[in-house]
């Protein structure tokens, strides 16, 4: 089995293997489409993407890419051989046209594969068919067979060549229902050392005095409902079946937007959310990991920030 090459960034080097290795295992596939017991769980595959780690996705994305554009490019060849027995012109002249815009999207699919960076915003669903939807930045592809009777194979395909290059039994399935239009419920105090706030569940800000009131309930308000996102995407993980590592937990920031990538364990699972305010402040997260912990093991605890003007 094909050692993963990914472990830190998607390279060229990285990709030409992975391209060689699709060339070789797509010349067997011609051979065989009988697809056998043990096939990989496609659908399966596909809900827990998310919790794998940025570079695992982007392999996905690029074998799956790669494929089905070598199934396009294979359509447009078998639609050239087969008008050249026609014996009409204009069905070969037409047919030849619509080839060559079929391989121009193939070669675009190539393209898009090869954009992929470590800077890249990649999220996997499924659509109302079960086939894969792969959102890379603001493009967004459907994985589906130019034939429908080839799509099963397809999926077989990109799902037996994923795993060849990871260990896909050992990654819990988990697709994180990302709550970020939620907003925690926030109570203010005014007392005479400064005001405070606090949110349903014990997260607690500390300020000395009442300037700049309005920026400090938008603060107390932002960061309250990001520390409140991660813990109930921890709480969906673990009851997903996959383990959170309190040692092993870090926030990476990505972006200008705050995308980031929160890693819960050592395989290298992770959560991708947008945590604007948070991506800015990682000593807040630092600091909330206990109680982090005490929300995924179903605790109450408190979270109190003190000389929050600092945040400011």
């Amino acid at each position: 089995m094909p050692v993963p090459i990914t472990s830190h960034k998607v390279t060229p080097l990285a990709r030409l293997f992975i391209y060689a290795f699709l060339i070789i295992c797509n010349g067997a596939a011609a051979n065989d489409n009988q697809l056998t017991s043990g096939d990989i769980p496609y659908n399966q595959l596909i809900q827990g993407l998310n919790g794998f780690t940025l570079e695992q996705r982007a392999d996905f994305v690029y074998i799956a890419l790669e494929n089905l554009a070598i199934n396009y490019r294979q359509e447009a060849k078998n639609a050239r051989d087969n008008a050249q027995h026609s014996g009409s012109d204009n069905k070969v002249k037409r047919t030849k046209k619509w080839a060559a815009s079929v391989e121009r999207y193939a070669n675009n699919l190539s393209l898009q594969a090869s954009s992929i960076n470590a800077d890249s915003n990649i999220r996997i669903t499924s659509n109302g068919d079960k086939k894969a939807l792969i959102r890379v930045d603001n493009q967004s592809i459907i994985i589906t067979s130019p034939k429908p009777s080839g799509q099963r194979q397809l999926e077989h395909t990109i799902a037996a060549q994923f795993c060849q290059f990871h260990h896909c039994e050992r990654i819990a399935v988990y697709d994180p229902q990302d709550p970020t239009n939620k907003q925690a419920n926030i109570r203010w105090s005014f007392q005479q050392q400064g005001p405070a706030c606090r949110s349903d569940d014990g997260i607690q800000f500390a300020f000395d005095n009442m300037s700049q009131l309005g920026d400090k309930k938008q603060l107390c308000q932002q960061l309250a409902s990001e520390l409140q996102n991660i813990a109930n995407n921890l709480m969906q993980l673990q009851s997903s079946g996959a383990v959170v590592d309190i040692n092993q937990l870090s926030l990476k920031a990505r972006g200008e937007r705050g995308e980031s990538t929160i890693t819960v364990n050592k395989l290298g699972q992770s959560i991708q959310l947008s945590l604007p305010s948070l991506s800015l402040q990682p000593r807040i997260f630092a600091i909330a990991k206990p109680w982090l912990r005490a929300q995924y093991e179903g605790r109450e605890a408190v979270l109190l920030i003190e000389n929050a003007e600092q945040l400011m």
